[in-house]
């Protein structure tokens, strides 16, 4: 289960000088992608396609590659870690100054697409945004992201579900299994509680970036054989953090490594 503890130390943000505030209206472009303040990149992306120093950078299918600006700070998570970082964005300009990352045991294709990034997003010296997509280049990079949506916590919190199916894998390979009863509360106070069929969810949420996460999280109890692996599933997937969605009376959640849980709302 990967820690949600990691924090990112955040230096002071680099701006433009009074004299580039006074540049004439003659050397403006109202509306260009390299004319846009810093925080206009604010959001968290999400990687469709890029390529860098050691070549094209492998996007594995449930396993995103995401980055989220936040004024002088870049975070997100890179196929399989986690990493974050001092940047300074001014205008057109883009400097990942420091980064770190959370090293986790990952597979040695989620490995090689994460070395691909980083030293992608390393390289990349601007940064432009049209609409819903940013765009990093350098030298030899070129990293194509698109926006992702907010969160739906609105829609998420102070609301009973319950649990209706387990899903394995995504998009073709996708199939689902049927499930003991269980439940999911999403407190607005900022904690949660539920059960994963058997035992008794506990812990406290945060939004980080376009997931849930979890800075402490735990299930107590015993399960019988026969739960076990629902058990694991259920830990498994709300532990890791998930991206939900939430659509007709249903909430989707879905890991990072193509694991997930579907719940229907529960009668009122």
């Amino acid at each position: 289960m990967r820690s949600h503890a990691l924090r990112f130390l955040v230096s002071s943000l680099l701006v433009a000088t009074a004299a580039c505030g006074e540049r004439s209206s003659s050397n403006e472009t109202d509306g260009s992608a390299q004319e846009r303040s810093a925080a206009s990149y604010d959001g968290t992306w999400k990687l469709v396609e890029g390529r860098g120093p050691q070549g094209v950078v492998p996007i594995i299918g449930g396993y995103r590659i995401t980055l989220t600006i936040d004024g002088d700070s870049a975070a997100g998570t890179a196929a399989c870690n986690q990493y974050g970082g001092d940047a300074a964005i001014d205008e057109g300009s883009f400097d990942l100054l420091r980064d770190g990352i959370n090293e986790m045991g990952c597979r040695s294709d989620l490995s090689e697409s994460e070395a691909a990034y980083m030293m992608a997003l390393q390289a990349a010296d601007t940064i432009a945004r049209d609409d819903d997509i940013l765009i990093l280049t350098g030298e030899e990079t070129e990293l194509r992201f698109e926006i992702v949506p907010p969160l739906p916590t609105a829609d998420l919190i102070d609301k009973p579900w319950e649990l209706e199916s387990l899903i394995f894998g995504t998009g073709g390979k996708r199939r689902v299994a049927a499930t003991a009863p269980a439940r999911l509360l999403l407190d607005g106070d900022g904690t949660i509680s539920g059960t994963t069929g058997c035992r008794e969810l506990y812990g406290d949420w945060i939004e980080d970036g376009d997931e849930i996460a979890f800075p402490t999280f735990g299930a107590e109890g015993n399960c019988p054989e026969e739960l076990r692996d629902q058990d694991s599933h259920v830990v498994t997937v709300l532990g890791d953090g998930f991206a939900p969605t939430v659509e007709g009376g249903r909430l989707t959640l879905l890991d990072r490594g193509g694991l997930g849980l579907e719940y229907r709302a529960a009668p009122s």
